[in-house]
């Protein structure tokens, strides 16, 4: 399907063909010619989706993405592993400002992932997944501000915080968008196996964390007023910091493998720029 949509573009530019580095639109311009808009080869545009041939400073943006995305995973991670009362209080203070920190890394890491394709901007309308990611992103730090008012003006009894406390969790949905974005991503690679690895991602994750919520609402029950919990609660917490765990490390693997992939992608796509440039100099 996709050899046939190319081979269709490279006999005739009769239809709407986005320039993958500025979008503009490169219908009925010959094809051995170059963008009126940014002065790059009408051919690399012509060449199909695969990442290699999309514009080098996008994928640099979601290369920076992935970077950032899994450093808000592991800010995550540490906050909960150094948020119990046990441990010294250097790493406590530590866990406190990762706190503060990881949705303003989280809203970052969403608006470089989701960094609009050039040749995306005559296909995008109406509300995408792209767009979705952005917005959850946003809300996700919205919910940590009305906590620190809610702490600063100690006024609203706490309602504040607990709306803000709702809200953050979209950004926890905002991480997950943000593979399911990254899944559209892999075939574009292409890495069939990859894309697999981020679809079973995406069912065992809710599926694991839905389970083992169940342990820690008992936990909630159990403990009223912040009480240490009993012996036999001990279960619970072992069992949701396993599974935790698990969801962690899997996503810190399969973002850096997207990491990777998006950096192999962006030296391509510099070699096939300046390949395709060097030829269209040249003619």
């Amino acid at each position: 399907m996709q050899k046939n949509d190319v081979t269709g573009a490279l006999r005739s530019t009769a239809r709407d063909v986005a320039c993958v580095h500025c979008g503009y639109n490169l219908r009925g311009l010959a094809t051995e010619g170059l963008c009126p808009e940014c002065g790059r080869a009408i051919s690399l545009s012509l060449r199909g989706d695969l990442l290699r041939f999309s514009d080098p400073a996008w994928l640099e943006r979601l290369r920076l993405g992935a970077w950032l995305l899994s450093l808000n995973i592991f800010l995550g991670f540490f906050m909960r592993v150094t948020g119990v009362p046990t441990v010294a209080d250097s790493l406590r203070v530590a866990s406190v400002l990762s706190s503060h920190a990881s949705p303003f890394v989280g809203l970052l890491a969403a608006l470089f992932v989701t960094a609009q394709e050039p040749r995306s901007s005559l296909q995008e309308s109406g509300l995408s997944l792209r767009k979705v990611v952005r917005i959850s992103a946003v809300i996700g730090v919205v919910g940590p501000l009305l906590a620190y008012a809610d702490a600063l003006t100690n006024l609203t009894y706490g309602l504040l915080a607990a709306v803000g406390g709702w809200l953050g969790l979209v950004g926890l949905v905002s991480a997950y968008l943000q593979l399911m974005y990254f899944r559209r991503l892999a075939m574009r690679i292409p890495d069939e196996r990859l894309e697999l690895s981020t679809k079973r991602f995406l069912w065992a994750a809710p599926i694991v964390l839905c389970l083992f919520a169940v342990p820690l609402l008992l936990l909630a029950i159990a403990t009223p007023g912040g009480a240490p919990p009993p012996g036999g609660m001990a279960w619970p917490i072992c069992i949701v910091s396993s599974a935790g765990f698990v969801i962690c490390v899997w996503s810190l693997l399969l973002v850096a493998r997207y990491f990777r992939a998006m950096a192999v992608a962006s030296l391509q796509a510099r070699a096939n720029l300046t390949r395709v440039d060097g030829t269209a100099g040249e003619t």
